[in-house]
């Protein structure tokens, strides 16, 4: 029987969990959650969301579900927290979906 290893990063949780085509979405999701609160400078509620990134409410809200279903109750806010924190410590200025999905898993 072969026995999988624990995904050791937030990415690799999310296609592990949803599968690829599911997993993108969240990816996407987050992504975009992080350049929402760049540009907004502060947690959006989920219509500065909608109004942002220019989707359906509905599919917004299909993609939250999916989130949650990897991370629990809440929105991307506090992985967004943690890719700030690595990226002034590492001075790292990469795209927001490579040092979120990068991030190791707690």
């Amino acid at each position: 029987m072969l026995v999988q290893a624990k995904p050791k990063t937030v990415g690799g949780l999310v296609v592990t969990t949803l599968g690829l085509r599911k997993g993108w979405r969240v990816i996407r999701l987050v992504t975009t959650w992080a350049f929402c609160v760049e540009a907004l400078g502060h947690d959006p509620t989920m219509a500065e969301y909608v109004e942002f990134c220019s989707e359906s409410q509905a599919t917004a809200y299909r993609d939250l579900e999916l989130f949650r279903q990897v991370f629990g109750d809440g929105d991307p806010s506090r992985l967004i927290g943690r890719a700030r924190d690595r990226i002034v410590k590492e001075g790292d200025e990469g795209s927001a979906a490579a040092v979120v999905m990068g991030l190791p898993v707690r």
